[in-house]
């Protein structure tokens, strides 16, 4: 898995080449962007590791606010994703703030009554009508 943004922690100067950040977040994506790179499809740049918190403020508050929406969920019986590999507690501890946590709680229940989320629905495969 690859996940490719744009720096915007400063201004892009008139002129200056475009650059993206790119975050490898699986060995098949290590191997895909090291064969890129050994290609020369990709020019690495190194940069510190507070670049990706400075580009994507949010970035830290979203993981963490979804940890909180998933307990909420399975809390109260709806159905919520799994996530393997990715950890989300610690972010909901270091990077929400209490209020938005509170917020996101309260939301997340209401989101459940007001959606039915809880209602078992019987699915079954689509396929297209027959003409």
């Amino acid at each position: 898995d690859l996940a490719v943004g744009d720096p915007w922690y400063r201004e892009v100067q008139p002129g200056e080449s475009g650059s993206s950040l790119i975050i490898v977040r699986t060995e098949r994506g290590r191997k895909i962007f090291r064969d890129a790179v050994a290609a020369g499809y990709i020019v690495l740049q190194s940069q510190d590791e507070t670049l990706l918190p400075r580009s994507q403020p949010n970035l830290l508050e979203a993981r963490g606010s979804l940890w909180g929406r998933l307990m909420v969920l399975r809390m109260f019986g709806a159905a919520a994703p799994v996530y393997p590999g990715f950890r989300f507690f610690p972010f909901w501890l270091r990077n929400v703030s209490l209020k938005k946590k509170l917020l996101s709680f309260v939301s997340t229940y209401k989101r459940i009554g007001r959606k039915l989320l809880r209602k078992r629905l019987d699915i079954s495969e689509w396929s297209p009508p027959s003409d």
